[in-house]
């Protein structure tokens, strides 16, 4: 998906200019905390470890630009209810923490493209990511850019049972 995703994002950035977003790179973002101090890392660790989710799949299947920020990102044009779920939980949570959460509606994204110039906007050819974790990262600046690091990674739970392959019980086999 991430390779899928890079590749698209070295197109655009011929095609339309700017700087394309390294592999490694590519996250989606669920709430952005800023620059903050470490004494909060701790109270982080404990708010992600808080968060009870199920694992969903995403499908990317829009590619769209801001001009203001001069940004191309591919999104999704519909978000599972588990992954308005985490989100509302996790800025839930950071919120009775006194931490500032964007006033914005989440609009899950991944940046491909920085400084391009104008990108049409389409649809794209469905690609599934299957989401399993979240994690708290850190963006350090760097020469080439930023550098993201993983501070810390929670599990989401499995599926719900509507998502997951119903297998027959054991009795089924007998009869």
């Amino acid at each position: 998906m991430r390779e899928h995703l890079a590749r698209l994002a070295r197109h655009l950035a011929r095609r339309c200019g700017g700087r394309p977003t390294p592999e490694e790179n590519l996250h989606l973002t669920l709430a952005f905390l800023g620059d903050l101090e470490a004494s909060h890392l701790s109270a982080l660790y404990d708010i992600g470890a808080s968060v009870r989710a199920p694992s969903f799949v995403l499908t990317i299947d829009q590619l769209a630009f801001w001009p203001r920020q001069r940004l191309a990102w591919a999104g999704c044009s519909s978000l599972p209810a588990e992954a308005k779920a985490l989100v509302g939980d996790l800025q839930t949570r950071l919120a009775e923490h006194a931490f500032p959460c964007e006033g914005r509606p989440f609009l899950a994204h991944v940046t491909l493209v920085r400084r391009c110039h104008d990108v049409e906007a389409k649809r794209l050819q469905p690609l599934a990511w299957p989401v399993a974790s979240f994690a708290l990262v850190e963006s350090k600046l760097a020469a080439g850019g930023s550098r993201y690091v993983r501070l810390a990674e929670w599990p989401l739970l499995p599926p719900a049972a509507e998502q997951r392959c119903q297998l027959p019980v054991e009795e089924d086999y007998l009869k």
